[in-house]
């Protein structure tokens, strides 16, 4: 933390990123910056340093920039995160945190094949949050696997009741994170709430983020066998949103690829490429054995082009 009177400021900090930057040619080093200007001279230390790090780590993810000054914008969601990482049992036994059904539709036929459980977090203080408010909170605090162990427990709960009604049922499929891999436990912990509400294995189906299989590929497939073996479906979500490892493909044991939306959000320049790549995924998911779905079709032309 430096406190400075300079007034060259941001060429001082490109001058020590660049040099930080050429320490180690061998590995990318990430560094950030995070600047508070202090307008108050009333500003505790510790409040324009806390306001600084926001900063900083509103690009922790960003790789184009290095550098960032705190804005209104940042402190909010900054405390949104905060907000969530106090209030995320509270949220969960008030049920503040709902769960919605996306529908997976057959291409050919139309009918409905399964539905995602998404959740949402509707906030009686802050009303609706989306994912992007609260997951990256709760997967760094690591209370993630809370989360993802409610939701699952929702969707069997209405399993339940519906079958108990003699409603029809579909499958559902809900997401697990990385961090929930690393308890060691997940397969057990998982197990024991679709068995508490008998729910057949093959009605669940359980979605992992692809850039799981490219940083943990070896551990996390062992205990994806060790799901596929009890009768869960194996999904890899957002395949081709950055991670792609086509290798990964031949030593990865997943029943379904779930196309990124990025393929189905095509404009008029990059159409015709798209759709060849779309296609040119279809059929190696085909010869693989696995299922494919595409996310974020809205237009009947999305439609017509899958």
């Amino acid at each position: 933390a430096i406190l400075t009177e300079e007034t060259s400021v941001h060429e001082r900090i490109d001058r020590a990123f660049r040099e930080i930057m050429s320490l180690r040619e061998d590995v990318d080093l990430a560094v950030k910056f995070g600047l508070y200007p202090i307008d108050d001279v009333y500003t505790k230390p510790e409040t324009a340093c806390d306001l600084a790090k926001a900063a900083a780590d509103s690009i922790r993810n960003r790789y184009d920039i290095h550098c960032q000054t705190y804005t209104e914008t940042i402190g909010e969601k900054a405390f949104i995160r905060s907000y969530v990482m106090d209030h995320l049992q509270e949220a969960l036994d008030k049920k503040y945190i709902k769960i919605y059904l996306q529908p997976v539709i057959r291409s050919i036929s139309g009918t409905l094949a399964s539905a995602e459980a998404l959740s949402r977090w509707v906030d009686p203080v802050y009303g609706l949050l989306s994912p992007a408010d609260f997951i990256p909170a709760l997967e760094e605090s690591r209370q993630i696997q809370k989360l993802d162990l409610y939701v699952l427990e929702e969707i069997c709960k209405t399993y339940r009741a519906r079958v108990s009604q003699g409603l029809p049922v579909i499958p559902i499929s809900f997401n697990l994170s990385r961090i929930d891999f690393f308890s060691g436990s997940i397969f057990e912990e998982v197990d024991a709430i679709v068995r508490k509400y008998r729910v057949p294995h093959h009605m669940i189906h359980v979605e992992i983020t692809e850039s799981v299989f490219i940083k943990d590929g070896v551990s996390i497939s062992t205990q994806i066998d060790k799901f596929r073996d009890a009768g869960y479906e194996m999904w890899m979500d957002d395949f081709g949103s950055g991670y792609s490892s086509l290798n990964m493909l031949k030593d990865t044991n997943v029943d379904v690829l779930k196309l990124d939306m990025k393929f189905i959000e095509m404009n008029v320049e990059n159409r015709q490429k798209g759709i060849q790549i779309v296609d040119s995924v279809v059929n190696m998911a085909h010869k693989l054995n696995m299922t494919i779905i595409a996310e974020g079709v809205e237009t009947k032309e999305q439609v017509d082009m899958l």
